[in-house]
């Protein structure tokens, strides 16, 4: 399924809920920085985001993986 078309109405969906964590405080940064140490830190930070999504009531399943490639 498409990232902007998964949830309940076009403000929710998970490209939005992706967008507003790396536009939110030093997220951006944090997702930078993983990428210069190891692939585990950025591994975390793309489940937390995983969760996140779900949280946000988006109920088609998105990987950790699928979201560190929707960023790359």
């Amino acid at each position: 399924m498409s990232w902007p078309h998964d949830g309940q109405n076009y403000k929710i969906n998970s490209m939005a809920v992706l967008i507003d964590w790396l536009t939110t405080g030093d997220n951006y940064n944090q997702w930078h920085v993983g990428d210069k140490q190891n692939d585990g830190t950025k591994s975390l930070i793309a489940n937390k985001i995983c969760q996140l999504i779900k949280v946000k009531g988006i109920t088609f399943e998105r990987s950790g993986k699928d979201v560190q490639n929707r960023i790359n």
